[in-house]
């Protein structure tokens, strides 16, 4: 039997790189990119915090993945924390900020915390660090794990893959903060690129340097996605030292 493979990013943006390398095609039933090379290999987006709970509980409903892959960016908490832009979180840990569940997994010995709404500022990110003992901070993890745990079928036999790498850094709380300004950016024109440079409340340079290391992340992020996905599709089956995985319950 096949191993079915569900790889979900928070947002658009981190999937993209993923789509454009490789054959995928959209069934609309269940809005979702299928693998035109691996069959049982899908994937698609959350939304941000997963606002999209009930589109994902049916597709977890009726693909049944074997393997679930949550891939994203994470905002460290420390800027003491010398982790750069785009390295791979390896976590042993998740907990969700709102009733401070944790959900063990391994190996690796990174901690992070699942938050309900973006941190931006520097001193509420120190917070969650020293509160928490945590490295690093998503929108999704936690919410997944726990609705994978919640479905009998699929707690009984399916692992959850995080696949985080570093994105914003305390230092850059500023640009971040702006980071809606600045989505879709590939697909504008130069001119567009112009004006939303020009009117990126942080200014044009921020505006550039936040676009360099959104790219930094994502490239990394995507590279990091093909070595997992197609490694697990290819060899269908879990490899051994495999990082950050996590056997989920509620």
């Amino acid at each position: 039997m096949s191993l079915t493979i569900l790889l979900l990013t928070g947002i658009k943006e981190e999937l993209q790189g993923l789509l454009d390398r490789h054959p995928f095609e959209f069934e609309k039933e269940l809005r979702i990119y299928r693998s035109r090379k691996y069959r049982e290999f899908y994937a698609r987006t959350t939304g941000p915090g997963v606002t999209k709970r009930k589109e994902i509980q049916k597709v977890l409903e009726d693909i049944a993945p074997d393997v679930v892959i949550s891939a994203g960016i994470a905002g460290i908490l420390d800027e003491k924390d010398e982790i750069e832009s785009g390295q791979v979180l390896r976590l042993s840990e998740v907990i969700r900020h709102s009733n401070r569940v944790s959900y063990p997994g391994g190996p690796g010995r990174d901690r992070l915390i699942t938050v309900d709404r973006p941190v931006h500022d520097i001193l509420d990110k120190l917070d969650l660090a020293n509160e928490f003992k945590a490295r690093a901070c998503d929108m999704e993890s936690a919410i997944l794990l726990d609705m994978v745990g919640a479905l009998p079928a699929l707690a009984k036999k399916t692992y959850v893959v995080l696949l985080k790498v570093a994105g914003d850094r305390p230092e850059d709380s500023s640009l971040y903060e702006y980071e809606h300004h600045t989505w879709g950016w590939d697909k504008k024109s130069l001119w567009q690129k112009v004006q939303t440079a020009l009117k990126f409340p942080a200014g044009p340079a921020a505006c550039i340097r936040l676009i360099r290391h959104k790219r930094q992340a994502l490239a990394s992020l995507v590279k990091e996605m093909e070595l997992l996905a197609y490694n697990l599709a290819k060899e269908q089956s879990i490899p051994p030292g495999l990082k950050s995985v996590f056997i989920p319950h509620r």
